[in-house]
This record gives structure tokens, sequence and C-alpha cells, in this order.
């Protein structure tokens, strides 16, 4: 199934149906050029989702990786 997705400026989110559970990523960079390191932050709940916390605490880490979120159920 392919994923379902959106783009905001610089972030892209994508659901993924896995065993049954919807489950979103999102992935956002400050430019899509050059070797960056990929940082996933993998939340696993229980409890409300974090996709938003390190865009909103530290969104300059942007600038020198490519930040994963999954927010796994």
């Amino acid at each position: 199934m392919a994923p379902m997705e959106e783009t905001i400026s610089r972030l892209q989110v994508q659901s993924y149906l896995i065993n049954g559970v919807r489950q979103y990523i999102s992935i956002s960079a400050s430019d899509t050029s050059g070797n960056k390191p990929v940082l996933l932050f993998l939340h696993g709940g229980p409890g409300s989702a974090n996709m938003s916390l390190i865009h909103t605490c530290c969104p300059e880490i942007e600038k020198y990786a490519v930040v994963v979120n999954w927010d796994q159920r």
C-alpha cells in the first residue's frame, strides 16, 4: 500500500499501515543538499504523540541532520 503523504514547507509527513495499525513518520531538514546524518527519534507510547517535540524544542538541529520522527504504537 502506498503511503499517504503531506508536505508542509520542509516537513514531510507520511502514514503507513503496519500490521493493521496506522503509524506516522515525519521527515524534516533545513535543506536536502549534501550528506547529513539521520537523527531517528523513535517514540513508542503509550500516551500522546511526540511528533512535534523536536521541532518545538530544538528546531536548529535540522541545520545539521535530517530529523526522522516515528510515532509508533
